[in-house]
């Protein structure tokens, strides 16, 4: 009798030679632990690196690999891999992610055991060296940032909008609820790679202006802009008053950095995260402008 698949790990990866092998092997080594049948599927999307030849030459036998010549998003790499995926359940990694000990063995438990349509996992942040990761670090450790476990069927119903770039996560959270389906917290846990160089930091931050950009114009929908309103703060410094002048920029700063540093327990991480965040929305900003300004005709996500 064949052996059904429990659970599909489905990975997009775009250029992540650096990361991707850290990614799938901690999921090879747990599977000895388990009984159950489980398939890794990586979708490469348009990788300009090795990728793809880090994932042939190390994992053929266990990874299967879809390629694709050009990339498109996150959002498409893991539509398409869900479709060719069996698993009863689909556990979506990044490529920059690790999963914690136990943790096939752990989820394994939770579902041989119930019926949940979707679970969430915790994403920290993974052995932070830099000042951009130590930053991330103070903000993970705050903000209990979470991933989605589906079970496939009710995946195969929502599937994120691949016209959404970047934020697609929010986007389907919000059809997800809106569903009525009820979200499960298993406590289990993923590492995430966080950027670690001024470059890694900036592309993030590009991607997160376009992805607002995206979201206002398919979703016909203005809330994510209140993401950019601490950057208005700086108004105040043709005002003249003096030292009133920056006093709302410090007021912001501090009262984040003790919002952060009460919640994480990282007092000097949380004060790297408010600074770097805060000169982070203006690039943001600046690759938002840009959409409305040059990419706003026929628009449906940058490419």
């Amino acid at each position: 009798m064949k052996k059904s698949i429990l659970i599909s790990f489905v990975i997009p990866a775009h250029n992540e030679e650096d990361t991707i092998e850290y990614c799938i092997r901690p999921i090879i080594r747990q599977l000895k632990f388990i009984k159950e049948k489980i398939e890794i599927i990586v979708v490469n999307d348009g990788s300009t690196d090795k990728t793809p030849d880090v994932v042939k030459n190390n994992f053929k036998k266990s990874v299967k690999l879809i390629n694709f010549k050009t990339g498109h998003s996150a959002a498409f790499s893991r539509n398409r891999g869900s479709e060719i995926a069996s698993g009863k359940y689909l556990v979506f990694l990044d490529a920059d992610q690790i999963i914690e000990d136990n943790f096939i063995k752990n989820l394994r438990e939770i579902l041989v055991k119930s019926n949940h349509d979707v679970l969430s996992m915790f994403v920290l942040p993974h052995n932070p060296k830099t000042i951009f990761q130590k930053a991330w670090a103070g903000f993970r450790n705050a903000h209990y940032c979470r991933a989605f476990i589906f079970k496939r069927e009710v995946f195969q119903k929502l599937k994120f909008d691949e016209r959404i770039f970047y934020i697609e996560d929010n986007e389907l959270w919000e059809r997800f609820t809106k569903a009525g389906y009820k979200l499960y917290d298993s406590g289990i846990k993923v590492y995430h790679i966080d950027p670690a160089s001024w470059n890694d930091f900036l592309r993030q931050r590009k991607w997160h202006g376009k992805g607002i950009m995206c979201w206002i114009k398919i979703k016909k929908k203005y809330s994510p802009l209140r993401y950019f309103a601490p950057c208005f703060l700086l108004l105040f410094l043709f005002l003249p008053i003096g030292f009133f002048k920056v006093a709302p920029i410090l007021f912001y700063l501090l009262l984040f950095w003790a919002y952060y540093g009460i919640k994480s327990h990282e007092i000097v991480n949380s004060l790297l995260w408010v600074t770097i965040d805060y000169f982070g929305r203006f690039i943001s900003l600046y690759y938002f402008l840009k959409e409305i300004l040059f990419n706003q005709k026929n628009y449906i996500g940058p490419k």
